[in-house]
């Protein structure tokens, strides 16, 4: 068993859509940490096997008139070497694709990162999913965390 950060970087609805894959890589993860914008952190604490939440705003979210800000990618950063995370899964492209997330995780010390639809990947992603055809994202999400080695099993559950 080990620690995963799930990275779901797109709205509450897109965080609650992705439930059915995260709910499969809690089944098999030790501690599951949700990483997801601020906006959505609520969507976030309500599904079941989630065991820590990471608020994140900065880039690789979304774009703001002044530009990105260090200090929340340090922050970032300092939040993810704290879980000690041996692995890391980018459910649906952030607005800027994958790869640049991939980069702030690897500098938080992460050692496997997955994801899909990178272009091309370099060093950054140990697996770089592409599933056949154009599948809706719940299917694509669960695709690749079946790609990552976690297959579907019933869903752990977080004592209340």
């Amino acid at each position: 068993m080990t620690r995963v950060l799930v990275a779901c970087l797109g709205g509450a609805d897109e965080v609650l859509s992705a439930g059915a894959a995260i709910g499969q890589v809690s089944a098999h993860a030790e501690r599951l940490t949700l990483l997801v914008p601020t906006r959505a952190r609520a969507a976030a604490e309500v599904l079941p096997g989630v065991d820590d939440v990471i608020g994140y705003d900065g880039p690789c979210v979304e774009r703001t008139p002044a530009g990105p800000r260090a200090e929340s990618v340090v922050d970032l950063i300092r939040s993810v070497r704290a879980g000690d995370h041996a692995m890391a899964l980018i459910l649906g492209p952030p607005p800027p694709g994958p790869l640049p997330l991939a980069l702030i995780l690897r500098l938080a010390g992460v050692p496997w990162i997955a994801a899909d639809r990178a272009g091309h990947p370099a060093s950054l992603l140990d697996l770089c999913h592409q599933p056949p055809g154009d599948p809706p994202q719940a299917e694509r999400a669960r695709s690749l965390v079946e790609a990552a080695g976690f297959p579907p099993a019933a869903v752990r559950r977080t004592p209340c």
